[in-house]
């Protein structure tokens, strides 16, 4: 089969346009997903603080190890997110490596339409920090949680 190079070229955008659909899906999921673990998280937290729920011995138990459970059971839906992310985004990053988007010339002089650093995305190398930021919290959150719960009824 000859495919001509306008028509890789119309082919290659329609997939880079799918993966960047696809990268914004996964990124919406694990904000939406975080943002709820974390308000369920604090909600709690509040309630406790303010003497709503008010927990005995085996209750300030039950409550932090269901903390623990469900940011163990968080954390890994979202590091099989994550593993899709980065499968995306190097693919979408070949894609844009074969318009040339890093090459210098190709579409301005003065270098390319994307800086070197972003072709490695996706990689260890890569300096994008929303998975372990979104991590960070979540384990910030269940920390306020344990902490709060396993305090309450003797500091406040």
């Amino acid at each position: 089969m000859n495919i001509t190079e306008e028509q890789k070229a119309d082919i290659l955008l329609a997939m880079l346009e799918h993966r960047y659909g696809a990268i914004e899906r996964i990124r919406d999921r694990v904000y939406g997903f975080a943002i709820w673990t974390l308000g369920i998280f604090l909600g709690v937290t509040g309630l406790v603080l303010e003497g709503t729920l008010q927990p005995g011995p085996t209750g300030r138990w039950v409550l932090s190890f269901a903390a623990f459970l469900a940011l163990a059971a968080i954390v890994f839906y979202i590091r099989d997110l994550e593993k899709g992310f980065c499968n995306q985004l190097r693919v979408a990053i070949r894609v844009e490596t074969l318009l040339g988007f890093y090459e210098t010339g190709v579409y301005d002089s003065a270098g390319g339409l994307y800086p070197p650093s972003w072709a490695s995305a996706g990689t260890a190398a890569g300096q994008g920090r929303f998975f372990r930021m979104t991590y960070l919290l979540l384990c910030l959150g269940a920390a306020v949680l344990v902490v709060t719960v396993s305090l309450a009824g003797m500091a406040f």
